[in-house]
């Protein structure tokens, strides 16, 4: 048993069962069916085409970040002639990002599906514990974990509760399996601000059964406050209160990273701005400690972020579907 094992995944973790990597958002093939307003995804993927004086692109997380910044000012973005506030393009970001992570489903009967499962089941088998610290917004991870019959949490229980009552109950009997901290929301959550019904601080994640999308108006499943709000945070560069809500998910995250003796990111770019994410990759590599680190980012090799990070490391240099096929894990 390897003990405490600590997964990180991102974009390239999702990208062979259909989700995108950061430049695709505004490709044809995630737009032409999303639910957002087209002339509001037009904006925003003319805000990211930006160029600077030198003539460089703007990047999509510059611009997203402008839209999270404006969100509660009322400053207006007119880029083509539409003006939108900054709320009114976060909430069709969101929409838009919701759409697409619902779309990343495990199709359990190709040998990729298959491989992925036989991947989450071995790691769980060969560790004392096993924490699943993801970036994606789709429910990928914990589908696998329930075909295979693996019992999985979301972390602090003070801050989310399920809205399937057996799944709280197997909690309250079981051990989970895994550990999945989703730090930048999901697609399935729902967040209740000020619920009387939280048990610490003033939100509580609602876990729904489907995907909640804004438009919904669900309403909180254990206070019945009206207008849940979405939790999907996007790649943005600074994030600050915008990750209260997910406070008790970080700090988790960070103790699983301390304690970690083997380690595997798949997929995640780790960008150099995200100050919150390279604290915590940094803290895998303690002074005091000497994990495993595998890294599988591509044929391409792990970014440049992660040598100015980590002390040492494996930079596997395959692809994920490859990784998978291999038997490597």
């Amino acid at each position: 048993m390897a003990g405490d094992t600590l997964l990180i995944v991102g974009a390239g973790f999702s990208k062979p069962f259909g989700g995108p990597v950061l430049d695709e958002l505004f490709d044809p093939k995630f737009t032409e069916n999303s639910n957002a307003d087209p002339k509001a995804l037009e904006t925003l993927a003319a805000m990211a085409d930006e160029r600077d004086f030198d003539g460089t692109p703007a990047g999509m997380e510059a611009a997203f970040t402008q839209v999270w910044e404006h969100q509660s000012t009322g400053r207006t973005f007119d880029v083509g002639g539409t003006p939108w506030t900054g709320r009114e393009l976060l909430d069709e970001l969101r929409v838009h990002l919701g759409h697409i992570a619902s779309d990343v489903r495990p199709d359990f009967r190709t040998p990729l599906a298959r491989n992925l499962q036989a991947f989450l089941k071995k790691l769980v088998k060969g560790s004392r514990s096993l924490a699943i610290v993801s970036f994606n917004y789709d429910t990928l991870v914990e589908d696998c974990l329930d075909h295979a019959g693996l019992v999985y949490s979301y972390g602090s229980r003070k801050v989310l509760r399920f809205a399937d009552k057996t799944v709280e109950k197997a909690l309250d009997k079981y051990a989970p399996d895994a550990e999945v901290l989703k730090l930048h929301g999901s697609v399935n959550w729902g967040i209740c601000r000020g619920c009387t019904e939280a048990p610490v601080s003033a939100d509580l994640i609602n876990v729904l059964g489907g995907v909640y999308g804004l438009g919904r108006n669900k309403s909180c499943q254990f206070c019945g406050k009206q207008f849940l709000q979405s939790s999907i945070v996007p790649p943005v560069e600074t994030k600050g209160a915008g990750l209260q809500s997910f406070e008790a998910f970080w700090k988790r995250a960070q103790g699983a990273a301390s304690r970690a003796r083997e380690v595997l990111v798949i997929g995640y770019s780790l960008p150099p701005a995200d100050t919150q994410a390279l604290a915590l990759v940094k803290s895998i590599d303690g002074p005091l400690k000497r994990p495993r680190i595998r890294i599988v980012c591509g044929r391409r090799g792990a970014p440049r972020s992660y040598r100015d990070s980590l002390k040492r490391f494996d930079d596997l240099r395959c692809s994920f579907e490859d990784f998978l096929e291999g038997g490597t894990s």
